[in-house]
């Protein structure tokens, strides 16, 4: 709607707010959900004219140890 110069009125708002949250819920319920895969867009940002964000890179640690190397690689052992 912002990208065809209309603002949206609060009843579709509203709505595009609920159907997010029952994708959004539907989503988490599925195998994709539990990796963090295919992760539904939201109608309500599409509408709004917000950009996508871009997807970062998320790393996980098994251990304080780990995060620690990590760290010490990433700022060469600058604090």
């Amino acid at each position: 709607m912002k990208i065809a110069g209309i603002e949206p009125i609060p009843e579709t708002i509203l709505m595009a707010a609920i159907a997010d949250g029952t994708r959004t819920t539907a989503w988490l319920q599925s195998k994709d959900g539990t990796t963090g895969e295919n992760r539904p867009k939201s109608l309500l940002a599409m509408m709004m004219g917000e950009e996508p964000r871009e997807n970062k890179d998320i790393r996980t640690f098994a251990s304080g140890e780990e995060f620690d190397r990590e760290w010490q690689k990433l700022t060469r052992g600058e604090e």
